[in-house]
């Protein structure tokens, strides 16, 4: 036994089979095949095995050492006596102390071993404990995450209804709004009849008053004659209107003066008229309104341009660009009937089409202007023609244009 155990060298590869290798196979395999908390706790039992194999290596030292001087007592005084005494004592005690030594190492590098296994633990344990926590946190998280969603839908539900309250009552009131403009449109056009029945009465009476006038200038009262003496020295009412207008002076328009004063006259009367014209060009709603007053305006001017004979009088509008009206003074200047003239005026002043444009263009910066033209008759001939255009700059006709032709031929 003692044979066996006498080479240090035997001594080295009985620890690293029975202690070394065992703990590197079993933390190679831990470590590569295994989670991280089984592999240490199998490094662990591999360490615990590996103490009790050193344990019981200890125990085969100290067997080895025992033996080893009881042999030694033994022989002792043989050993004196020989010869070789001295090397094999020499031999003995160099082997005890590779053993001490060896056990040294072994027992610094259990503690060492001892001391990494208690760190692990610690670790093992602070990992443990902190998983822990945040699983604790994230258990919390989503609760308050339930309850922030639980609180959503109510709130969602909340707005949902309140909103489709509020859709309700927009659509109610929007069927009143439509109820009452309805209301409001037939209260307008009622009021706009109105209007113009009351316009036209105005236009009655005034023309009632206008006659009534001229009959009190042309016959004076005589209190004092009788009846029937009066009705002897006065002929009657109609005659005396015929007698006037049979013995009317036809003046004519022959030069720039008179068309002045042509002109001055018609735009004054284009800005005396007025009617439902505070409805023009106000809101789109009474658009159509505006539209049927707005011709009825149209009419009342053109009836008075109509009996003015002392030149061709002409409407014309920028916005629409062309002629609208034109009196009966067209027959004995061109030959045109008014309603011809106003359809064909382009084919008319197609000689001087360039300077008629440009003496409509030249009323944006002054308000009256004087050009010659020379416009196509109705037999053909191109007649030259005088015209003074100005523009209406106030009223319900405003911007439009007025202008009086004439010829200086007498």
């Amino acid at each position: 036994m003692y044979k066996s155990y006498s080479s240090r060298y035997t001594i080295l590869l009985i620890i690293i089979a029975f202690y070394l290798l065992p703990v590197m196979l079993l933390s190679s395999y831990g470590r590569l095949y295994m989670p991280v908390q089984k592999g240490w706790n199998l490094l662990a039992f591999g360490i615990f095995c590996s103490s009790i194999g050193l344990i019981g290596i200890f125990w085969m030292m100290c067997r080895l050492s025992y033996r080893a001087e009881q042999y030694a007592r033994d022989n002792q005084s043989s050993v004196l006596e020989a010869s070789e005494f001295s090397p094999k004592q020499s031999n003995i005690v160099e082997l005890d102390m590779t053993q001490a030594k060896a056990l040294e190492e072994l027992q610094e590098q259990y503690n060492e071993l001892h001391a990494h296994v208690l760190a692990a633990q610690k670790d093992l344990e602070a990992k443990t404990k902190e998983l822990l926590e945040r699983e604790q946190n994230n258990q919390h998280l989503q609760e308050k995450l339930i309850t922030s969603a639980a609180e959503y839908e109510m709130s969602k539900q909340a707005y949902e209804s309140a909103l489709d309250q509020q859709k309700l009552l927009l659509v109610d009131s929007q069927k009143t709004i439509t109820e009452q403009r309805e209301c409001i449109d037939k209260k307008l056009q009622q009021i706009a009849q109105l209007e113009i029945k009351v316009s036209d009465l105005t236009y009655e009476i005034k023309t009632l008053i206008q006659l009534a006038e001229i009959e009190n200038q042309s016959m004076p009262i005589y209190s004092s004659l009788p009846l029937e003496q009066a009705s002897s020295i006065y002929p009657p009412l109609s005659n005396i209107f015929e007698e006037e207008i049979a013995c009317l002076p036809e003046k004519k328009v022959r030069n720039s003066m008179q068309a002045n004063i042509q002109l001055k006259r018609c735009i004054d009367i284009a800005q005396k008229i007025t009617g439902a014209s505070h409805y023009y060009n106000t809101s789109s709603r009474f658009k159509d309104l505006a539209v049927d007053n707005y011709t009825l305006d149209l009419r009342r001017l053109f009836d008075s341009l109509r009996a003015e004979n002392a030149s061709a009088i002409i409407f014309y509008s920028q916005k629409e660009n062309k002629i609208l009206f034109v009196n009966n003074q067209s027959r004995s200047l061109l030959g045109w009937s008014p309603d011809k003239f106003v359809q064909s005026f382009n084919e008319i002043v197609e000689p001087s089409k360039d300077i008629w444009r440009q003496g409509i263009a030249s009323l944006a910066i002054k308000n009256d202007n004087h050009i010659s033209l020379k416009m196509k008759s109705k037999a053909g001939a191109q007649v030259e023609v005088h015209a003074l255009l100005g523009i209406i700059p106030t009223g319900i006709f405003r911007y439009h244009v007025l202008g009086v032709l004439y010829s200086s031929l007498s």
